[in-house]
C-alpha cells in the first residue's frame, strides 16, 4: 500500500515518495525494480522510505528503468511539495 505523502521539505522523503509512485504507475514491485536496476530490494526500500538518498548513478539508473530521464523525474519534485529555499540575491554592480 502506498505511503502517505511526507511533510514538505525533506528531500529524501519527497524523493522516496516520488520513486514509489512512479514505480507503481509502471506496475513494478520493489523486487522488479531491484532486478531491473541491479540494486538490492533493501536499497530500493530505503530510498522509498526516505531513509537513504540514491547516488547520482543510482538515480540515473532508476530513472531510465522507469522510462524517464533524470530531469523528468526531478521535475516532479515540485508536485510533491519540496520546499525551495530562497536563492542568494546578486548585488547590483
Amino acid at each position: 500500500m502506498p505511503r502517505t505523502r511526507p511533510e514538505p521539505g525533506s528531500l529524501p522523503a519527497v524523493l522516496g515518495c516520488l520513486l514509489q509512485e512512479k514505480r507503481l504507475e509502471r506496475g513494478l514491485s520493489v523486487p522488479d525494480l531491484a532486478a531491473l536496476t541491479g540494486l538490492s530490494v533493501g536499497v530500493i526500500r530505503r530510498y522509498e522510505f526516505g531513509d537513504r538518498m540514491p547516488s547520482w548513478e543510482a538515480f540515473i539508473t532508476i530513472a531510465r528503468k522507469l522510462d524517464m530521464t533524470p530531469s523528468q523525474l526531478m521535475s516532479y519534485l515540485d508536485d510533491f511539495g519540496l520546499e525551495k529555499k530562497p536563492g542568494r540575491k546578486r548585488r547590483a554592480a
